[in-house]
């Protein structure tokens, strides 16, 4: 459940992202289609936001599920401006971050 709220709070940022004009990145795929509609994609960071918030507040508590997404969000915001503008960034990486969340919540659940 918390790889899937980390997961959405990506996808926020993702899609708050593809509508920088500023940052210089081929823009293909989904991000192409986020960057054409900016309602659409605000609208799909401000849901993601949403919901991985609403993640974090069952799985804690209200006043620790809101600092935990605000921080979440926050790092996902620096490591997106970080390493999206970099071409070998691909989806393997990502796919490799997401099994290394996935394993890192499946031993939480084991230990505690």
């Amino acid at each position: 459940m918390f790889t899937l709220a980390i997961l959405c709070s990506f996808l926020s940022t993702w899609g708050l992202f593809s509508l920088s004009n500023k940052v210089e990145f081929e823009k293909k795929g989904f991000t192409l289609s986020l960057s054409k509609n900016a309602k659409a994609a605000k609208t799909v960071a401000l849901v993601s936001f949403l919901v991985s918030t609403l993640f974090f507040v069952l799985g804690f508590d209200v006043a620790v599920g809101i600092t935990i997404s605000i921080i979440i969000w926050m790092i996902m915001t620096s490591l997106i401006v970080l390493f999206a503008p970099f071409p070998k960034l691909t989806y393997y990486y990502l796919l490799g971050l997401v099994g290394l969340f996935v394993l890192a919540e499946v031993a939480f659940h084991l230990v505690f």
